[in-house]
């Protein structure tokens, strides 16, 4: 995992202006459907899905969870594991959009919700944050940003509207 990290942290910095070169490594948590939701809801007084698995949900980051932060991400290794019933058929279909391989690490779809997700400890660690409208408004980079590495490595996007969710989330 190091190792794709420092690689999409590579990207990032050769895509974008941010200067990686002194940003730590995020921790990442690989989580079930139901943990990524709880995680989703928690210190929120929002309804949580009857079903208790939220099937929108399959990365997320927090800043204040750990010192360098922490990236939740929906665990690949559980794929197999995945009914429509139990996260829903947009999340299934999303995670299994990439061919299969050996090693789950190399599975681009996989990779692009790590990077999404590395934008935006990049966001948070460079101080770009704050010269953000909302927090929100990071979104569009991340999303689009993930576009283009999706393209670059010559893989299906799992979000046929990824510019329209790009403006959909950045909105303040």
């Amino acid at each position: 995992m190091e190792q794709l990290i420092s690689s999409l942290m590579i990207w990032i910095s050769a895509n974008t202006s941010y200067n990686v070169s002194n940003i730590s490594h995020p921790e990442v948590r690989l989580l079930s459907p139901h943990e990524m939701t709880e995680e989703y809801y928690s210190g929120t007084d929002a309804p949580r899905p009857e079903s208790g698995i939220d099937s929108r949900v399959f990365a997320l980051y927090s800043q204040d969870d750990a010192s360098n932060g922490v990236i939740f991400l929906l665990d690949p290794r559980l794929n197999n594991e995945l009914t429509t019933e139990s996260v829903g058929a947009a999340t299934l279909a999303l995670n299994r959009s990439a061919p299969l391989h050996t090693d789950w690490l190399e599975n681009p779809v996989f990779q692009e919700q790590l990077l999404h997700e590395l934008i935006h400890h990049v966001q948070y660690q460079s101080g770009t944050i704050n010269d953000f409208p909302c927090p929100a408004y990071g979104e569009k980079e991340a999303y689009l940003l993930g576009g283009l590495y999706l393209t670059r490595r010559h893989a299906n996007d799992p979000l046929p509207n990824r510019k329209v969710l790009a403006h959909m989330y950045s909105r303040c």
